[in-house]
């Protein structure tokens, strides 16, 4: 079949210059799908982002119960049992309405990380190559520039670095490991505001980009004014960002991974398997934070009922139909589940 246009998905980690490359490659002649959504102090040169899949993704994120950013190790499962068959109709029907008179399409968003699958059956139904460009940027930088603008303070709370982080982790593991078959290219985020037209230039030879206007003496001059080192406020340092040394070594270690696929290369099959065993020992992290929090919350529950117990504080006789209606199965009506549901259904009848 004869590929009617190229489609390239921008993608990545949050905060990691998704935006900048997006502008520099509408300049370059790939169209932006409108609206967007307006620059912000956040990012005053815009976010190059189309309204249409934002809320796309959103919507899917949401039936899966999933944050915007979710670090959960998992979490590309999670949103695969929950796409359905109208989702890529949905997303068929969009970008053939985007590559109507036009042959070469830029789209951008960090969601569509977790959701590399569905674009690909989409694009191969419109008859459009797709390629995908994923954005890298230091952990610590992108930890700084989130916290900076979406969660001001002072410094990074220990809950604020470990959330971002798990994201920055979920989200760029996610990404390798399910585009190995496709083509993609890694751009480091300092490689692109140092040298744009060396970055762009191993970018479009990696995924077979048309960028006849590289040569263009106008438009590089329109780049050069777009991309400039004075983008880049936050450095690659963890002074400042209190993280958990665990957590903080596995992150380290996928940077050093991820970066080995950057550049002219886009497969490298010793950093992949370095990339599986980062990402199995990421989950295993994840699993035992998991259990001490579970610990942690279930002590603080238990204390909270031998307290009310103390004071004379007396249970209702259970409701098996009441449980029933809370979950799948009824808990025994001892155990501390069913205590904790009944007390939340009493606070909700008070």
């Amino acid at each position: 079949m004869t590929m009617r246009g190229q489609l390239v998905l921008v993608t990545g980690a949050g905060r990691s210059g998704t935006s900048t490359v997006t502008g520099a490659l509408a300049r370059l002649g790939f169209a932006v799908p409108q609206p967007v959504i307006r620059a912000s102090e956040a990012n005053p040169r815009g976010f190059y982002e189309s309204w249409w899949p934002v809320r796309f993704h959103n919507t899917i994120l949401s039936r899966a119960a999933l944050a915007k950013s979710d670090g959960q190790p998992d979490v590309a499962d999670l949103v695969d049992a929950e796409v359905r068959a109208t989702d890529v109709e949905k997303l068929q029907t969009w970008l053939g309405e985007q590559f109507d008179g036009v042959d070469r399409v830029v789209v951008k968003d960090p969601r569509a990380a977790v959701l590399t699958g569905l674009w690909a059956d989409a694009a191969a139904r419109v008859g459009v190559d797709i390629g995908y460009v994923a954005m890298l940027r230091h952990p610590s930088e992108v930890i700084g520039s989130r916290a900076a603008y979406y969660e001001p303070g002072a410094a990074p709370s220990l809950a604020q670095a470990s959330r971002i982080a798990t994201a920055w982790l979920s989200h760029n593991l996610t990404l390798e490991q399910r585009t190995r078959d496709q083509s993609r290219a890694f751009v480091q985020y300092a490689d692109l505001l140092a040298d744009w037209r060396a970055t762009l230039g191993a970018l479009g030879e990696v995924l077979g980009l048309r960028l006849d206007a590289l040569a263009d003496e106008a438009v590089a001059a329109d780049v050069d004014a777009f991309v400039e080192p004075s983008l880049r406020r936050h450095r690659p340092t963890w002074e400042g960002i209190d993280l958990p040394r665990s957590l903080r070594v596995v992150v380290e270690d996928a940077w050093s991974a991820l970066t080995r696929l950057s550049g002219s290369v886009s497969r490298d099959r010793a950093a992949e398997d370095d990339l599986d065993e980062i990402a199995a020992r990421f989950a295993r992290l994840y699993a035992e934070a998991e259990a001490l929090t579970s610990h942690r919350t279930a002590t603080r529950v238990e204390t909270s009922l031998r307290r009310d117990r103390a004071e004379g504080f007396h249970e209702e006789t259970p409701n098996p139909a009441d449980d029933a209606r809370a979950a799948e199965e009824p808990a025994p009506a001892g155990s501390l589940v069913g205590r904790l549901r009944r007390r939340i259904r009493r606070g909700r009848s008070s």
